[in-house]
């Protein structure tokens, strides 16, 4: 099934260019509805991050993880669990094969707490993580911090 055009798609050369760059901090900032949190994450696939590691889209809430990941599933043809999924608590809903995955800041914050340089994954996107519904300055600081200590161990 093919996306819909959102407004997101008229930025995508320079935002695949920017994800080009060694690792790259993006700050994308664009009304509702614009295709951030629908349209970003596949387009991150398509540039080939997912097959470098997990891309996790970091949500301040349970049920927007997982209908966001559905509707995401749903548009690129896949059965949910497999190339697209979720994470939230109680309810794991990813495979080997996923590269996409929709966690809750609380999941985010639990895996940097058992693997803190985030082995596997290959990008993190917080979607809607100031909009005062969610600590997501918690999640914020550790991945940061995630990010030097693994800049100071990886080549």
């Amino acid at each position: 099934m093919d996306s819909p055009s959102l407004p997101i798609e008229e930025i995508r050369g320079e935002l695949l260019d920017a994800l080009q760059a060694p690792s790259p901090r993006i700050l994308l900032k664009a009304p509702t509805g614009s295709g951030k949190s629908t349209g970003v994450p596949p387009m991150m696939d398509d540039a080939g991050l997912g097959e470098r590691g997990l891309i996790v889209v970091v949500q301040p809430r349970r049920m927007a993880a997982r209908l966001l990941a559905r509707h995401v599933a749903r548009l690129r043809g896949v059965e949910l669990g497999k190339e697209v999924g979720y994470v939230v608590r109680f309810e794991r809903h990813i495979s080997p094969r996923t590269r996409i995955a929709y966690v809750t800041d609380g999941m985010l914050e639990r895996w940097l707490t058992e693997r803190p340089a985030l082995e596997g994954v290959s990008a993190v996107v917080f979607d809607d993580s100031m909009n005062g519904a969610s600590p997501g300055i918690c999640p914020w600081g550790a991945y940061w911090t995630c990010r030097k200590a693994r800049a100071r161990t990886w080549p």
